[in-house]
């Protein structure tokens, strides 16, 4: 019998290998997302994805929580899921707007234009709606993102330490109702894992 841990983060993975785990079953990447120094960063995306400097924050430490997450490890499968929330999960409660935060957001002081669109991306029912594979459908560049941190963390502990064993990482792809939907993000996820393995010149396993 092997015991494969929950873990988000190079703390609880370290945790986790010290207490026998057999490697990392299932690392929710959304829960990365809610440190205070990160949320900001996060929320500016999802309000205005066509800022690529936010995304590129994001690419940046996801891509050092992954390492933390393989050197924990130090050669055990790390099952990776890819991002999974409801998006208004991250979004401020209409109760916690003012110009402040509309301003650190990008609305500048315009406080009812951030309501009406914190309202507008409101979902009864999340598991309908964009969620799971749906955003990474929706949004490829985050699926492309998320891949490219796993892999150059992947690369950056093997160059790291090149006598240990190597890292295994898996991606997981949430919420999959129909092969169309696999097969789009199964293509996005070996174009970018091959473009980093040619890129780095390493081959990740």
């Amino acid at each position: 019998m092997k015991v494969l841990a929950n873990a988000d983060s190079g703390v609880d993975a370290s945790q986790a290998a010290s207490n026998g785990a057999k490697g990392i079953g299932l690392c929710r990447t959304e829960h990365m997302f809610f440190n205070p120094e990160r949320l900001p960063i996060v929320r500016r995306w999802i309000f205005h994805t066509e800022c690529l400097d936010d995304l590129d924050h994001i690419k940046h430490f996801q891509r050092s929580d992954f390492k933390d997450l393989f050197v924990a490890m130090n050669g055990k499968p790390v099952t990776i899921r890819l991002l999974d929330p409801p998006l208004h999960e991250f979004l401020p409660r209409p109760e916690q707007v003012h110009e402040k935060v509309a301003n650190e957001l990008g609305f500048g002081n315009d406080v009812k234009r951030m309501l009406a669109r914190i309202d507008s991306m409101h979902e009864e029912n999340p598991m309908l709606g964009l969620r799971g594979c749906r955003l990474g459908i929706v949004k490829p560049e985050f699926t492309e993102m998320q891949v490219e941190a796993i892999m150059n963390a992947a690369a950056d502990f093997m160059e790291e330490a090149p006598d240990t064993a190597q890292p295994r990482p898996r991606i997981m792809v949430p919420l999959i109702g129909s092969l169309t939907e696999f097969e789009n993000q199964a293509l996005l996820i070996k174009r970018e894992a091959e473009r980093v393995r040619k890129e780095r010149g390493i081959d990740v396993p």
